[in-house]
């Protein structure tokens, strides 16, 4: 995860954490999707084009953010370098971000832009300081919404669960938090802005990818997220984050990975 050559470019490369995923490397053009991930798209030289649907009109700027859920399509094939970060909505940095959040897409200002790209750029390398610095620079704050307590007690334990999380039954999660499945479901629901399964195909999502980033094959993170094959996995790469799992796989190779310790990045929910 370097910062090469004398225009400073990002040499391709990932970062994961529990609460997302960051990706760099040459830009290229999204299909229309949509995914739970909140997603932040800077574009490190040049210019980028978003657009919520197909039917809208693309708008060039920088950088976007987009909310959780929402439908988009990004098109950075002629930015050289390009900053993908994948949020988990629910973590204390996706809610912070999401919370002053009144559109599908947010479209950054240019200065901010600029500030953006010194930050990232100023040391010779990329470090876990130099990203979490970004972050809190940039999107401290926000008025967080709170979890209910017994749904926050749940998502830490699934996201520090070890098992197949595709076995994870309604009963059990209900069970876990003192409650029926019918008022877990609901509970969850409304806390977390998303249905249960949902949730839990995110969580596998993220899973796989940092599978990937730790220099898996696609089927070793396939079969270890609980999906049932690489097919299976690249259907939902597509469909949630708008790319495939060769994607990281091929900016491994020529990247120095770096995973983060759960307990040095994330902001659990209270």
């Amino acid at each position: 995860m370097l910062i090469a050559g004398s225009s400073h470019h990002f040499a391709n490369g990932s970062w994961a954490w529990p609460a997302g995923l960051v990706v760099w490397g040459p830009g290229h053009r999204s299909s229309p999707h949509a995914h739970h991930a909140l997603q932040i798209v800077l574009a490190l030289d040049g210019q980028l084009r978003a657009r919520s649907s197909p039917a809208q009109r693309w708008r060039t700027v920088g950088a976007v953010i987009v909310r959780p859920d929402a439908p988009h399509e990004v098109d950075c094939s002629t930015a050289p370098s390009v900053l993908i970060a994948f949020i988990e909505p629910e973590s204390g940095v996706g809610k912070a971000i999401g919370a002053p959040m009144t559109k599908p897409i947010s479209f950054v200002p240019a200065a901010t832009v600029r500030r953006w790209r010194r930050s990232l750029r100023a040391p010779a390398r990329l470090t876990e300081a130099t990203v979490r610095g970004w972050f809190a620079s940039a999107f401290a704050g926000g008025g967080a919404r709170r979890l209910d307590p017994r749904i926050a007690q749940v998502v830490r334990a699934l996201r520090a669960r070890r098992g197949d999380l595709g076995r994870v039954s309604l009963a059990q999660l209900a069970a876990a938090a003192g409650l029926s499945p019918s008022r877990f479901a609901h509970l969850f629901s409304a806390s977390v802005g998303i249905p249960v399964r949902r949730y839990l195909l995110w969580l596998r999502a993220q899973r796989a990818a940092a599978s990937l980033i730790a220099g898996g094959t696609i089927t070793d993170a396939a079969y270890g997220a609980g999906f049932s094959d690489g097919a299976h996995l690249s259907r939902t790469f597509r469909r949630m984050f708008g790319t495939a799992p060769r994607d990281i796989v091929r900016r491994q190779a020529s990247a120095r990975d770096l995973v983060i310790d759960a307990g040095t990045t994330e902001h659990r929910p209270s």
